[in-house]
């Protein structure tokens, strides 16, 4: 009886198959990467990568008008890809970069927009002009008091550098971050560029502030209509602003790496720059008491 029991444990400690190394079995060939191996931002862009994005009509037409005017300003045709990364540039503030940006994707709710909404298809004309609106129109075609006068003072601006004035359109707008101006050697002016670059930019992003008020805000009311000396008021301010935004951002001690190099902004602005009392100071940019202007002070009184 013993012996019987005896060989019944064996038999079944016999039969008792080991735990196998998981290490050491071969399992199927399985494509991939490990859950464990991989983040979040990884997987994200490879699950867009997977399903192509069909390009939008408005934004193809865009980026080729884009392309078409800045070669004949620079000369070579600029790639697809290279209209997006210079929209980047912190030559241009973040609300610029976001009207750049829309832009090209022909979002603005302007024209036939309109047209396919009920009842609101009063919307798609320019009450002054009587034409159906477009980004086109509203930037350079625009009969209202804005876009004649802030171009003008862009001009006026621009002539001080000796250098010629592009004709605008919308793909140069758009594509400004692409433009380059070179010297007879065919070498890129860094300062010049930026100046012109920053000049369009703001510009006609103004331009746009000032028809959305007009149509907005104000409803089309003529007695509310911006005026000639407001609108240059507020294009010299806009200017003004970037100025001093530059000599702030020079500041290594605040800005560290992110610090705009100081011969890049000296380049920029010093040959439009005016100064009353005669020569350009030492240091001008760091020494806040002084006026620095890029327009001749307003005479006093009767003088005006």
């Amino acid at each position: 009886m013993l012996r019987a029991l005896d060989l019944a444990k064996k038999a079944s400690t016999d039969a008792r198959t080991a735990s196998p190394d998981p290490n050491t079995v071969n399992g199927p060939d399985i494509p991939g990467t490990r859950i464990r191996d991989i983040t979040q931002g990884q997987a994200y862009r490879l699950l867009l990568a997977q399903k192509p994005i069909p390009e939008r009509r408005g934004t193809y037409l865009i980026v080729g008008r884009i392309r078409a005017a800045v070669a004949e300003v620079n000369g070579s045709w600029p790639s697809a890809h290279d209209v997006w990364i210079n929209m980047r540039l912190r030559d241009f503030s973040r609300q610029i970069r976001e009207f750049l940006w829309r832009g090209t994707h022909n979002l603005q709710k302007v024209g036939k927009y309109w047209l396919n909404i009920k009842h609101k298809e009063h919307r798609s004309e320019c009450p002054p002009c009587e034409v159906l609106e477009t980004m086109d129109h509203i930037l350079f075609e625009c009969t209202a008091l804005g876009q004649e006068i802030i171009w003008a003072e862009a001009k006026k601006i621009w002539s001080r550098t000796a250098h010629a004035w592009p004709e605008m359109s919308l793909g140069l707008v758009f594509g400004c971050g692409l433009i380059v101006i070179r010297n007879e050697r065919g070498k890129a002016i860094a300062g010049a560029t930026r100046l012109l670059r920053i000049l369009i930019s703001e510009a006609a992003y103004l331009i746009w502030k000032i028809r959305n008020e007009r149509r907005i805000k104000f409803g089309d009311d003529p007695e509310q209509e911006h005026t000639e000396e407001e609108i240059i008021r507020r294009f010299k301010a806009a200017i003004n602003k970037r100025l001093r935004m530059d000599m702030i951002t020079t500041s290594k001690r605040k800005f560290k790496q992110r610090a705009l190099p100081l011969r890049l902004m000296r380049a920029t602005w010093e040959d439009i720059l005016l100064w009353p009392d005669g020569g350009m100071p030492d240091k001008w940019w760091a020494r806040p008491e002084l006026l620095v202007s890029i327009w001749p002070p307003r005479p006093r009184g009767r003088e005006r």
